[in-house]
């Protein structure tokens, strides 16, 4: 895998579950998206068959499959935005929320329940929260599109960061 740099990189690191996360509804919005401007990289599996239903996403979605904790990380440090789904249940967090914090990159996050991702990234400077629901897929694709075009390639302060570690977490929650 390698990103191209004539556009603007999303990557996810994880896995889907139906009844946890699920990418169809972000599919749909990345359908209202000119193609030429984003690829999403997709480090994991699960909900393949979401994945076949958009057949005009092949060139914008790059589905890795199960990765190396390694390729992981290197894909996080040459993404231009870091993509969270939230679980469909308000008393789980994602472990990788750290990892995506730690980063500094600016994060789009799809919550499909107000659950505490949602609350957190209130606090991340460079964060958009769009509702993982294919209503209104024509206004949010915009919104991402106009997020990922105003913050791609930028980091949050160190600053920033120090105030996000203070309050979610030691640092050692912070080396995941």
């Amino acid at each position: 895998w390698r990103f191209d740099h004539d556009r603007i990189n999303l990557v996810y690191t994880g896995t889907f579950c139906k009844g946890l996360r699920s990418p169809s509804a972000f599919l749909e919005m990345l359908a209202k998206i000119p193609p030429d401007l984003l690829r999403f990289h997709v480090f994991g599996y699960g909900c393949e068959e979401e994945f076949a239903r958009y057949p005009d996403l092949r060139d914008t979605v790059l589905c890795h499959g199960p990765s190396s904790r390694e390729t992981c990380d290197a894909a996080l440090a040459g993404a231009d935005v870091l993509v969270s789904f939230g679980n469909d249940c308000m008393n789980q967090i994602p472990s990788k929320i750290f990892s995506y914090f730690n980063s500094g990159k600016p994060i789009l996050h799809l919550y499909s329940c107000l659950e505490p991702v949602t609350k957190m990234l209130e606090n991340h400077p460079l964060h958009l929260c769009i509702e993982n629901r294919a209503s209104g897929a024509v206004e949010k694709a915009a919104a991402i599109e106009r997020f990922c075009k105003e913050t791609a390639g930028r980091k949050m302060t160190l600053e920033d960061l120090a105030k996000l570690k203070e309050k979610y977490g030691s640092e050692q929650v912070w080396q995941t």
